[in-house]
């Protein structure tokens, strides 16, 4: 049996991912002059990691980068508390927890944001890890940090997600991975992993854990 459950936050188990993309697309668009729709597929598509790393993919040492991840991130604190999370969230994050799972979010967004965005939308979890230096962000930090937290070993860990670097983050540290769709389809995981369990709600979850 799995002991600890860490969900991604945007896209995961918050509604944000498309006002998202709306923003960095408008972004870049005016900054680069990449057209809208090329720039929110660009950025959809590196969508699972930090703000700042997904710049320097698309545009590597862009001169106009520092300043695009500096507006996108100011206006995500200004008004990320605009957003919703998924209607299923609170009651699969009690159930998870009643039934003695650790439950965490692992995300690449400012634990600060992440904790109290949460609370204020009444779900509660026991771990809020977000991004907080290189050193300590999504992926084998988070799920180290988890490991010696409760003296658990990477096979007793899922971590759920919505993206396909997600899942490249999961694999890679020898963590089960449930894929989540939304901005990506079963089609295109499918594509990516050949052997992966994929929902399209949180509540499958019980099914499942």
């Amino acid at each position: 049996m799995k002991k600890a459950i860490l969900f991604d936050f945007d896209g995961t188990i918050v509604d944000s991912m498309g006002e998202l993309a709306v923003w960095a697309s408008k972004l870049i668009n005016e900054h680069y002059e990449l057209s809208i729709p090329i720039a929110r597929e660009l950025f959809l598509n590196t969508s699972g990691i930090p703000f700042c790393e997904q710049m320097e993919i698309i545009f590597p040492r862009g001169s106009k980068n520092a300043i695009i991840v500096n507006a996108f991130e100011s206006k995500k604190e200004r008004e990320f508390i605009h957003h919703k999370v998924f209607s299923d969230t609170q009651d699969v994050f009690k159930y998870l927890r009643d039934k003695g799972y650790i439950v965490g979010i692992s995300s690449s967004n400012m634990p600060r944001i992440i904790k109290e965005f949460l609370q204020g939308q009444g779900v509660e979890a026991d771990e809020y890890l977000g991004f907080e230096s290189a050193e300590f962000t999504k992926g084998k930090p988070h799920f180290e940090y988890i490991e010696k937290k409760y003296n658990i070993s990477h096979e007793d860990i899922v971590f759920v997600g919505d993206s396909i670097k997600d899942g490249e983050k999961a694999a890679t540290n020898s963590i089960d991975f449930i894929a989540k769709t939304g901005i990506n389809s079963r089609e295109k995981f499918k594509t990516a992993y050949s052997n992966i369990t994929i929902i399209d709600t949180l509540n499958e979850l019980k099914d499942i854990l």
